[in-house]
């Protein structure tokens, strides 16, 4: 299906003129993705952000997820349409986030079919509905644009089955998303540099970081420095909670009123709970799993850890430099373009606990030092990370894409 595009024209309208960036009411755009809030995880909050600054901007948008059970419950996205498709939760079996659903090809290749997008946007190389959106536009012989945004770099750190199981996957299904689609968007230059490894070429390819929404995160004043740490992620592998419980004996020994929130849930959780328990030290560790607001938990903690395995650019710690929360990260894909070490947060090796204990107690130790990362953080936050510019850049992504398709047709 090929399309032109009118810029003085509504949707419906198709002549030759390319459509520019001063003409975007009535652009259709489906946005794919395995989830949406109340989950907890990055993704979703960018979707749910995108898709409503989207919306504002007269945007026609849509949004197609899975829900793996009955009891699931999307949230309302304002001025989005929301459709869903049953799926089956493999998380809990290959220890990584992950679901499956016959009925979403079909489902999707129907909406597709109704809906009429102009622009389809994927998001996460390892997302079902990334393969459904390819599996559905080859059966309906379709030439909807596609964007796909990675979300994820390097996996080299994540051992095991699981680790297994996803270099296997993008090796074959995810070089096939790659190839597939007209325009990538890293999330980091160093997601980038991992898509060209994955067929991916920088002609392409667009770099644009995650938005955070600062006025809902922003410093609380009052904070009075209670040793409080915080981990918010899912409990899998990559994400290293079982790095931060293995730091925690240690840190205890040096802060011993120190107290460690874990919020998010995951395979690893009894996992992690054993561990706890095993060490010692299950008091000062608690487990509280979803949030009704992850704002106001980063607002009563004095340090934000996240010692992940494996990222792209991670927006829980975007969201805790903006909360003005002094955060110990790894040096892993886009991390290192967002955190100076020293300056706006702390890097440490992944998978090494010593060093993560004593990042933690010297900031826990250290009210000046954490004060000026914090203020430091929020600051560099705020001047490179808003949600409006990042909509802007998408948005321009999605007309560049369509542009070309016209030029190919005129051609």
């Amino acid at each position: 299906m090929n399309r032109m595009y009118n810029t003085d024209s509504d949707h419906g309208d198709k002549s030759d003129a390319a459509l520019t960036g001063e003409e975007v009411s009535g652009l259709r755009v489906l946005i794919c993705t395995d989830y949406l809030p109340p989950e907890g995880g990055g993704v979703e909050v960018v979707v749910e952000n995108l898709a409503v600054r989207l919306a504002s901007k007269g945007v026609n948008v849509a949004v197609f997820s899975l829900v793996d059970n009955e009891d699931s419950e999307i949230q309302d996205i304002d001025n989005v349409s929301v459709y869903t498709s049953k799926s089956i939760s493999l998380t809990e079996k290959i220890g990584l986030q992950s679901q499956f659903s016959i009925e979403a090809p079909f489902y999707l290749r129907q909406l597709i079919k109704r809906f009429d997008p102009d622009v389809i946007h994927l998001h996460n190389r390892f997302f079902f509905t990334t393969v459904s959106s390819t599996v559905a536009q080859a059966t309906l012989r379709s030439a909807v644009p596609t964007v796909t945004t990675l979300h994820l770099g390097d996996i080299s750190n994540i051992t095991g089955l699981s680790g297994y199981i996803a270099r296997l996957f993008e090796q074959t299904v995810g070089r096939i998303m790659i190839r597939r689609s007209d325009r990538i968007i890293a999330v980091s230059e160093a997601v980038a540099e991992y898509s060209y490894s994955l067929g991916g070429v920088p002609e392409r390819t667009n770099v644009i970081p995650n938005g955070v929404d600062t006025e809902r995160f922003h410093p609380n004043p009052e904070r009075t420095g209670s040793n409080s740490i915080l981990f918010v992620g899912r409990l899998v592998q990559n994400k290293g909670p079982q790095t931060l419980i293995d730091a925690m004996p240690m840190v205890l020994r040096s802060v011993p009123d120190a107290d460690l929130k874990i919020v998010g849930t995951g395979p690893m959780e009894n996992t992690l709970k054993a561990r706890t328990e095993e060490l010692g030290i299950q008091e000062s560790v608690r487990f509280v799993g979803y949030v009704q607001s992850v704002a106001e938990a980063m607002r009563s903690a004095d340090v934000f850890c996240r010692p992940s395995l494996s990222e792209g650019m991670p927006l829980t710690v975007l969201e805790a430099m903006a909360s003005g929360l002094p955060a110990v990260v790894t040096p892993v894909a886009g991390v290192p373009e967002i955190v100076t070490h020293g300056e706006t947060g702390v890097l440490v090796p992944p998978k090494n606990p010593a060093e993560l204990s004593e990042a933690i107690v010297d900031l826990l130790s250290d009210d000046g030092s954490r004060k000026r990362i914090a203020e430091s953080a929020r600051e560099y936050v705020v001047r490179e990370h808003s949600w409006e510019t990042r909509c802007d850049e998408v948005l321009s992504t999605y007309l560049d894409v369509l542009n070309e398709s016209t030029m190919l047709v005129q051609s």
